[in-house]
Formats: C-alpha cells, sequence, structure tokens
C-alpha cells in the first residue's frame, strides 16, 4: 500500500494517511510474518542521509538518529524485533515512478523528483504490498511483504535539529513512518499522545514513541497478552467465519492521494475506494 499525506499545503500538515485502516473495510490490518520478525526486517538507509549525521546526535551505542528511530518501535514489545538497525546503507534511488521501488530491497530514500501520481503536498510517503490473508474472518489482515519510505525533498526541507522553526522535524517524519511501515494507522483521537497522530508542524518535535503507540503495536501483533513460548503460533491464525473467499490470497497495492480540490483519493489496486 502507498500511503501518502491528506492535507492542504499550511503550516501544519498531515503526515500521511494509513492503508491499513482507509484503504478499505477488508484491510484494517497490516504486519509483517513471524518470518520476518524471527530476525527484524532488513531495511537500508541512503547513503544520500549520511551527511546529516552529526556524531553528537549518536546514543550510547553509537547509533545514529535513524537508526534511534527505529529502536523506538523495536523496544515497543520483547516479542518481535521490527528492524535490524544496523545502519546499512544503500545507493539512493531517485525513481519518477514510484512502483520501481518495489524491488529487491526495502529503504529510506529521499526523492527530488516526486511522483506524477502522488501529491505533491504529501511530506513523505511508506509504500506497502502485501497479501490478503483470513478474509471473511474476525482476525483478516494484510500480510506485509514489502515497503519503503521515501521523502519529498523537491517540495519540503528537512532538518536534524530539533530546534529548527524553517525545516520539518526529520527523525519526527521518520519515526511516523516507521510505525506505518510495520502497519500501524494513525491515532484517531486527537486528545491521545501519539506519534501516529495524522498533523506535524514544523515546530513539533516527536521522537519517542508513547504509551499509546505501544499498546497499538501489541494490539496489532496480538502480543499485549501473549508470552513468547505462543507469540510466533498466534500471528498466523485464525477461526474463519465464511467460506474461502475469492479474494484470499489477493497481492494488495493502495494509493491515498489529495487532489487539487483538498479532499483525499482513496485507491487499492487502482480502483477509487473513497473520498473523504
Amino acid at each position: 500500500m502507498l500511503l501518502n499525506g491528506c492535507f492542504a499545503k499550511k503550516s501544519i500538515e498531515k503526515i500521511s494517511r494509513p492503508g491499513t485502516t482507509d484503504v478499505t473495510s477488508s484491510s484494517r490490518e497490516a504486519k509483517w510474518s513471524t518470518g520476518v520478525l524471527s530476525s527484524g526486517i532488513d531495511i537500508k538507509i541512503s547513503s544520500d542521509f549520511n551527511p546529516l549525521f552529526d556524531v553528537a546526535d549518536n546514543d550510547g551505542s553509537g547509533h545514529n538518529l535513524f537508526i534511534q528511530m527505529m529502536k523506538q518501535w523495536n523496544s515497543s514489545t520483547n516479542l518481535y524485533t521490527f528492524f535490524q538497525a544496523d545502519g546499512d546503507t544503500t545507493t539512493n534511488k531517485n525513481y519518477t515512478n514510484i512502483s520501481s521501488y518495489y524491488d529487491s530491497e526495502m529503504g529510506i530514500y529521499k526523492s527530488t523528483n516526486w511522483f506524477s501520481n502522488v501529491s505533491n503536498q504529501a511530506l513523505a510517503v511508506t509504500q506497502f504490498y502485501g497479501i490478503r490473508r483470513n478474509v471473511g474472518s474476525a482476525t483478516e489482515y494484510i500480510e506485509l511483504t514489502h515497503a519503503d519510505i521515501i521523502l519529498n525533498y523537491r517540495d519540503y526541507t528537512f532538518s536534524m535539529d530539533s530546534s529548527s522553526n524553517s525545516n520539518y522535524d526529520l527523525p519526527s517524519v521518520l519515526l511516523h513512518e516507521l510505525g506505518h511501515f510495520i502497519g500501524l494507522s494513525h491515532q484517531s483521537d486527537f486528545l491521545v499522545s501519539s506519534v501516529m497522530q495524522p498533523y506535524l508542524s514544523i515546530f513539533d518535535v516527536n521522537r519517542s514513541i508513547t504509551s499509546a503507540d505501544i499498546s497499538s503495536t501489541r494490539t496489532n501483533y496480538n502480543a499485549s497478552l501473549l508470552t513468547a513460548s505462543n507469540a510466533l503460533s498466534a500471528l498466523n491464525t485464525g477461526v474463519r467465519t465464511s467460506p474461502v473467499d475469492p479474494k484470499e490470497g489477493e497481492i494488495v497495492r493502495g494509493i491515498i492521494e489529495l487532489r487539487d480540490n483538498g479532499k483525499c483519493h482513496h485507491y487499492e489496486n487502482g480502483v477509487l475506494s473513497d473520498i473523504h
């Protein structure tokens, strides 16, 4: 699924929309398989970000701010490892077609081109691909198989400086998008403190997940009431309440975009599914 912002270009803007709840009612949960999470998702960082890293920002283990954001999500449960968080880099892929990012590598990239089929009012996008599982059951979800985070460097400026009032805080944007990467949707209650709130201004710095984020992660991965011994089998099981649905096993790609009229258009596999 491709997740991007539904917002007008103003001083306060939404980061991205969660495809796990907003594309269609049948896509309410998305998560990686236990096989992937046994060792962590291998997500690489574009080498174009290297000049932004300052050793003064490293943690006690020498990890830069991007790795620290990954570790935030790793700390949300002791049952799974979401990211390998090893700091491996890759060459930046400044594709003009966002579908080209669906390749053999998952990464965090800069885009100075942006995309003709994605709103230029999106700060960043997280593109997901997945497979429908347990269609028609109470445990229906999308098993994620690929994802990338792409930041819009053509239309926006970002900074590692938490005191900057002229650029968007890059670690905050990344922490939010990493939440989408592991399948989390937006926090719908604006009174709840969460890095998954759908708004971010140039004055906001949100570099730490909250108790609400931890709860959302554990709920999505059925981990809140599980022990390590039975967690691996629980993620991919469920009791079907209807015959096998024709959509079982379907490959899913969704796009959510903002049009010039200020309305969000939601697409699933090329079909318009929602406008709001």
